[in-house]
C-alpha cells in the first residue's frame, strides 16, 4: 500500500507545472473570479506565481505574490467620480477603454517587480492572464517557451474572440456595449456594423500598434513579430460566460465556457453577526451593493436620500454595501459595512432582491441563487448585463439619472409582489447549474489539459494562421468578382460580335 501512495504521488508531482498568472487590472472583482482556480491548482502541486495589485491576505501553499504596487490606484480618479460619466454613450467608452488599457499594460510592462522577474533565471511553463486589451502580455509567453492560457472576466469580447478567431457573426451577436438582444431588427442591425467596424478601426490603427510598441520595447530580441504571436501563441481561452445566461454562439473548442467559477458550491458561513440578522428578517432581506469598485458615497445627497427614503416603506430588511459606514441608520432595519460577503447573503434564504451595479460577478452570482436583480449600471459591460437581466425578466433595469425615490418605490413594489421575475430567475438558475461538472472543476480540467499536452495546438483553428484577407476570403471574393464582371462585360460582346458575324455571313449570302 505504502508503495502505492508513493507511486501515484510520484505520478501527480511529474505533472506539476510552474504556471506565471498575470491579474493586472486594478479591479478586485477580476481577480476573484480566478482565485479558485488557482489555489486549486496549488493544490493539486502546481507552482502558481501571480502577478497582482491585490497579493492574497493569507499565505498559501505553493502560491507566490508579486505585487504590483501603485497599480491598484490606477482607478481611484475615475471611481471618485464614476457617477458623472454613467451617461457617456458606447463610442466614447469604447475610446476610453482602449485609452486605460493601454495605460494598464504599459504600466504593468514597464513595473520594477516585472523587470526583476524578466531578468531573473526563472523559467515556467504555463502563462495564464486576463486578456482586457492587453495583448502586449502574450511576450511572457514567447519569453519563457510555453503556452498562454486567457481568461475574459467580461465574457466573449471582440479582442479575445480576434485571438483564436471564434466566428461572430454581426447579423445575431451583439457587441458588448450595445443594448441589444440576437434578435435585432433591421436598425439595429446596422448600428451593430457600424459600430463594430468603428471597433476595428480603433483596434487596428490605435490600440494594436500601440501593444506592438511595448511588446517589442520590453521583451528581447530574437522573438516572432508581435502580430504572428498574436495568431499562434493562444492554447485557451476561458470565458466567464455561459449560454443559458446569454444566447447561443458559435465556439470554437478552445474557448471553454466557465461562468460562475467564483462561486461556492456550498457557501461559506456567515459572520455571527450577519447571520443572526438575516435570520431575524421575517419580511425578508434586500441586499445592496454597487461592488467592489463604485464608491457609493459619491451618489448626490438627493439620490441617497431618496433611496433611504424608499428602503423606509419597505417592511424588509436592508443589508447595504457602503465604503464609509458612516451612514446613521436604524441598526434593527439595516445592517451597513464595507464589506460583505456576496455570495454567501446572495444563498441566504431570506434574500428576496438584489440591488446592484449590473456587474457579471454580481449577475452571475445572483442568478446562481435565484435572486432577482434591481441593476443601477455605471460603467461598460454593466449596462448591456442589466439589459440582458431586463430582457429576461430576472430583474429590472434603473438608469442613473432615473434612479428616484418615486422610480425605486415603483421598482420595489413590481419585483417584490409579482411573481414574473422570481420565477424566471429561478427557472434559469436551473439551467445554469444543470452542468456535467462545476464551472471550477471545468476550467481545473483543462489547464491541466494544456499543460498535458503541451500546448494543445490540436485544438487551434487553422483560421489562427491565416491573414485577415484569406480569413474573410476577400481574395476569393475578389476574384469572384472579377470573373462575374468580365462575364456581365465580355461575355455579350463576344456574344454580339458572334452575331455580327453571322449576320453579316448571312448577308452576303442573301445578296449572292
Amino acid at each position: 500500500m505504502s508503495f502505492l501512495i508513493i507511486l501515484f504521488t510520484t505520478l501527480g508531482l511529474s505533472e506539476a507545472s510552474k504556471i506565471l498568472s498575470i491579474f493586472h487590472t486594478p479591479s478586485k472583482s477580476h481577480q476573484l473570479l480566478a482565485e479558485p482556480l488557482l489555489f486549486e491548482l496549488a493544490r493539486s502541486g502546481h507552482e502558481v506565481t501571480i502577478l497582482t495589485p491585490f497579493p492574497l491576505k493569507n499565505q498559501q501553499t505553493n502560491i507566490r505574490c508579486i505585487e504590483l504596487t501603485d497599480v491598484e490606484k490606477y482607478y481611484d480618479p475615475y471611481w471618485e467620480v464614476a457617477f458623472e460619466h454613467v451617461d457617456d454613450n458606447p463610442l466614447q467608452m469604447l475610446r476610453d477603454f482602449f485609452g486605460e488599457t493601454t495605460d494598464l499594460t504599459r504600466l504593468t510592462l514597464e513595473h520594477p517587480n516585472v523587470r526583476k522577474l524578466l531578468n531573473s533565471n526563472e523559467t515556467f511553463d504555463l502563462v495564464f492572464f486576463e486578456i482586457f486589451l492587453n495583448d502586449a502580455f502574450l511576450g511572457f509567453a514567447h519569453y519563457y517557451n510555453c503556452p498562454a492560457i486567457c481568461m475574459s472576466t467580461i465574457g466573449m469580447t471582440p479582442w479575445a474572440n480576434d485571438l483564436v478567431r471564434t466566428p461572430s457573426p454581426m447579423s445575431f451577436i451583439p457587441n458588448g456595449l450595445l443594448p441589444f438582444k440576437d434578435k435585432m431588427t433591421f436598425r439595429e442591425r446596422i448600428i451593430n456594423i457600424l459600430f463594430t467596424f468603428y471597433e476595428r478601426y480603433l483596434l487596428y490603427t490605435t490600440y494594436l500598434p500601440s501593444q506592438n510598441e511595448m511588446y517589442n520595447s520590453v521583451f528581447p530580441d530574437p522573438k516572432p513579430s508581435f502580430y504572428d504571436l498574436r495568431n499562434s501563441k493562444v492554447a485557451l481561452i476561458l470565458l466567464n460566460s455561459h449560454f443559458s445566461l446569454g444566447f447561443p454562439r458559435p465556439l470554437m473548442p478552445n474557448i471553454i465556457e466557465v461562468g460562475g467559477m467564483q462561486i461556492n458550491q456550498k457557501p461559506d458561513s456567515l459572520p455571527k453577526e450577519i447571520k443572526d440578522f438575516m435570520d431575524s428578517a421575517k419580511h425578508g432581506i434586500v441586499f445592496f451593493s454597487m461592488g467592489s469598485n463604485i464608491w457609493p458615497s459619491r451618489m448626490s445627497p438627493e439620490k441617497r436620500e431618496g433611496i433611504l427614503n424608499s428602503f423606509n416603506k419597505i417592511k424588509l430588511k436592508v443589508i447595504w454595501k457602503w465604503d464609509d459606514e458612516k451612514l446613521d441608520l436604524d441598526k434593527n432595519k439595516f445592517l451597513v459595512r464595507k464589506w460583505l460577503p456576496q455570495d454567501s447573503i446572495l444563498a441566504h434564504p431570506n434574500v428576496k432582491l438584489f440591488i446592484t451595479h449590473g456587474g457579471l460577478l454580481s449577475c452571475i452570482e445572483s442568478i446562481f441563487h435565484g435572486v432577482p436583480m434591481l441593476g443601477t449600471p455605471v460603467f461598460g459591460d454593466q449596462m448591456s448585463n442589466m439589459d440582458m437581466v431586463a430582457n429576461n425578466h430576472w430583474g429590472i433595469r434603473i438608469d442613473y439619472k432615473n434612479l428616484t425615490e418615486d422610480s425605486l418605490d415603483w421598482a420595489l413594489e413590481e419585483i417584490l409582489t409579482n411573481s414574473l421575475y422570481r420565477k424566471a430567475v429561478q427557472y434559469t438558475k436551473n439551467l445554469f447549474r444543470d452542468q456535467p461538472l462545476t464551472p471550477l472543476d471545468t476550467a481545473k480540467f483543462w489547464v491541466e489539459y494544456v499543460i498535458r499536452h503541451k500546448g494543445a495546438t490540436h485544438m487551434k483553428s487553422a483560421a489562427m494562421q491565416m491573414s485577415i484577407i484569406e480569413y474573410y476570403n476577400l481574395d476569393a471574393y475578389t476574384f469572384l468578382l472579377i470573373i462575374l464582371i468580365l462575364l456581365v462585360i465580355i461575355l455579350p460582346l463576344i456574344v454580339f460580335q458572334i452575331s455580327k458575324k453571322v449576320f453579316v455571313l448571312k448577308y452576303k449570302e442573301k445578296v449572292i
